[in-house]
Order: structure tokens, then C-alpha cells, then sequence
């Protein structure tokens, strides 16, 4: 990473403007969950209007009125002014310690509560000016909010989640919860969306293999290995499903593909000595489950 930005400084400074814009953009950037999709698809979180942009908002338009109303203020209020200078510099030293590297919407949730701080402060001051009848000055606070939450609204980095992955997800858990059918419907989604998604396409084809629909299954599973052919786990499960239907031929051509990338794989090994067994190569059968002894007992831990 440092000689990235030692020899491109030009791309390294895009990147670093880019995760930015996305850490304090409008959009929760997925991680392992896409939660910006979790939180609209929720009958209730998608209509509790206090999102990032109105926190985010709030807390610019609150932090300009504290620094006038102090500018204007007495010297025993100088504490207030410490308590504030703290809690930004928490909020800037933090934010730019995640900037550098990883940038998903779950690592900015420890700034929201001094955001809010600094809002609650900028919406008691206004309702403040309203009540001292400074008509002017409140106006112009409401107008900054607005402009402002239309500016930090805005999605200048093109980011979108991925539904591909939200469905697919979400069909892993109803699977995983034994809810077959609607995991079927959340997989479908997903490569509907985005045929490529290889996780979707091994799920669906592995999810009709136990359900015995074994050619519509190995479709799924030739198709993931055809737009990833370097993962293992993918030949492996091609694999299974050949032999599931009988055809060890093209099963052993999938286990032995799948030992070509990682020849270290025990259950691959099994996995091939039976499919070799069924078509009479005993011995071939033999040393592949000697091998799968041996890998599992160098990996066994020791007492």
C-alpha cells in the first residue's frame, strides 16, 4: 500500500477523495450486510426520518451557531467551548483513521452520537432565536439545514448497494432456518439481478441437488464454476453432484480440478477415492483416502 502511494500518488489521492465521500455520503456502505437495503426493507426503520444527511446536517448547522453564539459570549462559558473542541476533534481524528483504509457504514456509527449533540444544540438554539423574536437570524439557520442536507444528500460517488448480494444473503438465512422455498425465491432474486453471481448460482445449484432436482442443480453449479473457475469448493460440489447422478466420471474430472488448485483438500480427497472406487480404480482409491488421512492428521491439533 505504501509504494501504491509512493509510485501513484495521483490514483492514491482519487481513492482517498472517493473513501471519503463515501464515509460521510448519504448511503450505509455495505459491509458483510448490506444494511442500507436491511433498513428500507424494514416497515419501521425506513420511516424514521433521522438518517446520516439530517444527523450530518444538523450537527454543520448546529456547530456555526455555537461558534457564534460563543464568539458573542461571555468568558465563564469558555468550558463549553473545550467540551466542544473535544468532542470535534473525536469526530475528525476518528473519521480520518478509518479514511486511509476500510470504509463500510458500520465504522462511522461511533461519530453519530456527537452529531446529534452538536444538532440538539443547533435545534435549541433556533427554537431560542424564535422565542427572542430574531426572526432573522432563525430563518437563516432553518435555510443553512436545508441547503446543507441537500448537498450532503447527494450521491456524488455513484455508490448503490448490491441486491445481489442483499437477496442472496437473505437466502442463506431462511435456508440456514430450513425455510427451503423462500430461500429458492431470495436466490432467484439474486441472479435475476445479477446473473453473475457466483455465491448464488453454487447456493441455488447445491440447494436443488438435496431437494433432488439434480439437473437443475449441477446447471447452477457448472454455470458458478464457469464464472470462477479458480475456487475449489466450486469443482467440489460439481463434483458431488455428478456423482450424485452417477456420473463419476465427470465427478473425478471436477475433484481432480479441484486438488489441482488446492492439493490439500481431505474431504476432495475422500471424495475422489469413492467416485474412483465406484469405477473400479481401487488403488488410486486407496492412496486418495490415504491422503486424506494424512492431511487430517498433520491439521489435527495436538494435546
Amino acid at each position: 500500500a505504501a509504494r501504491f502511494i509512493r509510485t501513484q500518488p495521483a490514483a492514491a489521492a482519487r481513492l482517498m477523495l472517493r473513501k471519503f465521500l463515501l464515509f460521510w455520503g448519504p448511503d450505509e456502505v455495505g459491509h458483510n450486510k448490506e444494511d442500507e437495503l436491511e433498513r428500507l426493507d424494514s416497515a419501521l426503520l425506513r420511516r424514521i426520518p433521522l438518517t446520516f444527511p439530517v444527523a450530518l446536517s444538523l450537527a454543520l448547522v448546529g456547530m456555526g451557531l455555537f461558534w457564534m453564539h460563543q464568539r458573542d459570549s461571555r468568558p465563564d462559558d469558555g468550558h463549553r467551548t473545550e467540551v466542544f473542541v473535544m468532542l470535534l476533534l473525536f469526530v475528525v481524528t476518528y473519521s480520518f483513521s478509518y479514511i486511509p483504509f476500510f470504509i463500510a457504514g458500520r465504522y462511522r456509527v461511533p461519530i453519530v452520537p456527537p452529531l446529534l449533540l452538536f444538532g440538539a444544540y443547533g435545534l435549541c438554539r433556533t427554537t431560542a432565536l424564535l422565542r427572542e423574536r430574531n426572526f432573522v437570524s432563525a430563518l437563516a439557520a432553518i435555510a443553512a439545514a436545508v441547503l446543507i442536507y441537500l448537498l450532503v444528500s447527494t450521491n456524488v460517488t455513484g455508490y448503490s448497494s448490491d441486491a445481489a448480494k442483499w437477496h442472496f444473503g437473505r437466502g442463506l438465512g431462511y435456508e440456514r432456518s430450513r425455510q427451503g422455498e423462500r430461500a429458492e425465491e431470495e436466490y432467484a432474486a439474486a441472479l435475476s439481478i445479477r446473473p453473475d453471481c457466483v455465491d448464488a448460482q453454487a447456493a441455488m445449484g447445491a440447494l436443488m441437488g438435496r431437494t433432488g432436482r439434480l439437473d437443475e442443480g449441477i446447471r447452477h453449479l457448472e454455470e458458478a464454476v464457469r464464472l470462477d473457475p479458480d475456487v475449489p469448493r466450486l469443482h467440489n460440489n460439481l463434483g458431488a453432484a455428478y456423482a450424485m447422478k452417477g456420473e463419476f466420471t465427470n465427478a473425478i474430472a471436477e475433484y481432480a480440478a479441484a486438488l489441482k488448485i488446492d492439493p490439500d483438500l481431505a474431504e476432495t480427497h475422500i471424495n475422489l477415492g469413492a467416485a474412483m472406487e465406484q469405477t473400479g480404480d481401487d488403488e488410486s482409491a486407496r492412496d486418495h483416502f490415504a491422503q486424506a488421512l494424512r492431511i487430517a492428521s498433520s491439521s489435527a491439533p495436538t494435546l
